[in-house]
């Protein structure tokens, strides 16, 4: 155990910086670096579980580990889970790794993440998301988005490395959605030569002559059909740790559970970890018109379906931040239900027997989001952070998860 604990530290000390030394080179004085810790339940063993599992990859090139970052605007930004991804990679030295769900949220005219690109080729359509245009009859999945196409011909234009820093690779790709006719096809052209996809249920999978970062896929749809597209997972065979980014501008926990195909999608994904970060919208009402028991039940009915499909995932509570209440016809007010969510949490993570990242308390308790405003981490709106802002994020979440790690091993 303890040669164990030593080759461990050796790893995380020659490729990041140690949480002690991030700490103190970080001048944000906002930021309660002592409450920077993950609350752990009296049992931890399913943390401990996903411990395990990354000394088994870390140590003996064992199984890729998934950590599955899910919630509302907070999320669909991909800053904080970028930042929590790059931090994982740098653990591998250097293995590229998978990217994790794609989805292109251009076509939706709505905002993507930074450090990839998908470009739309033909006609894509009727877009929704479980919030925005939502439809009961729609197939929502693990991005909780939809759009369509019934343009033969029609594809897209896929590039994981916007930034030269970059290095995702992908051998295969898998392509989740739904076709009116089983003679709806993906494809790809290599030299020349059409690639086509294999059918499995509702997913496809393409595979590629050569690992690539960059990819045209392109759908032969007969007349008079329609492919409706739910989620890509671009897929590498190097092992590593994958952090996969499923956020929707304004979900809340009723939005997640009217993703009607979220489970079958998650099979694909076997998460060994999932972070919540759903609580801003649920929150976002009248102090009299939040329930934490009915809050607390909906975190219930998901958790059960993620556990239908990962019985032994672990799982981080992440509590609101500090912010303001917006409602109609109201004047913007700090919002006094962050701490019913911050009590309901623990409850959970008790019950559970799970883990909480306090962001609350790390943000100094009631009406700190002013002070990260002026120290322009926040925005105005003083529920959203900057760039910056989640850049610090995700360096705090992760150093959290470290500190943890190498005090299991201690």
């Amino acid at each position: 155990m303890r040669l164990r604990f030593v080759i461990i530290y050796i790893i995380l000390s020659t490729t990041l910086l140690s949480a002690q030394e991030w700490y103190k080179n970080c001048d944000h004085s906002c930021v309660k670096h002592k409450k920077n810790l993950l609350y752990q339940a009296k049992d931890s063993t399913l943390l401990h579980h996903f411990f395990n599992k990354l000394d088994t990859l870390l140590l003996f090139n064992g199984k890729s580990i998934n950590i599955v970052h899910i919630g509302g605007s907070h999320v669909q930004a991909d800053v904080l889970t970028n930042t929590l991804r790059r931090n994982f990679i740098d653990i591998n030295y250097g293995i590229t790794s998978s990217r994790g769900v794609i989805f292109p949220y251009s076509i939706g005219k709505t905002n993507a993440p930074w450090s990839y690109s998908i470009k739309p080729i033909g006609e894509w359509k009727e877009f929704s998301s479980i919030v925005k245009h939502y439809d009961n009859q729609q197939p929502y999945g693990v991005t909780g988005m939809v759009v369509h196409t019934d343009s033969n011909g029609s594809g897209l234009i896929i590039n994981l490395n916007r930034d030269s820093t970059l290095h995702y690779t992908m051998n295969s790709v898998i392509i989740s959605g739904h076709s009116t006719s089983d003679s709806i096809i993906p494809y790809t052209i290599y030299n020349d030569d059409t690639i086509w996809a294999k059918k499995e249920n509702n997913n496809y999978l393409l595979k590629f002559l050569k690992a690539t970062d960059s990819v045209v896929i392109q759908f032969f749809i007969p007349n008079n059909n329609r492919f409706t597209l739910t989620a890509i997972t671009p897929q590498s065979n190097d092992k590593s740790v994958i952090v996969h980014s499923l956020g929707v501008n304004g979900a809340a926990l009723t939005s997640w559970l009217k993703s009607n195909y979220f489970v079958d999608e998650l099979r694909l994904i076997k998460p060994d970890l999932i972070i919540f970060g759903i609580g801003i919208n649920d929150a976002n009402v009248p102090s009299s018109n939040f329930s934490a028991d009915i809050y607390k039940q909906r975190y219930r009915d998901l958790i059960s379906r993620i556990r239908s499909v990962s019985p032994n995932c672990a799982f981080i509570f992440i509590t609101n931040n500090d912010c303001y209440k917006r409602l109609p016809r109201t004047r913007a007010s700090i919002n006094y239900n962050t701490p019913k969510v911050q009590k309901a949490m623990y409850e959970l993570a008790n019950e559970y027997n799970v883990a909480v990242w306090d962001l609350f308390e790390i943000m100094g308790g009631m009406n700190s989001c002013n002070n990260w405003v002026r120290h322009s981490l926040m925005n105005n709106d003083r529920v959203h952070f900057t760039t910056d802002g989640y850049k610090l994020l995700g360096n705090l979440l992760y150093n959290a998860i470290i500190d943890a790690y190498t005090e299991y091993h201690k």
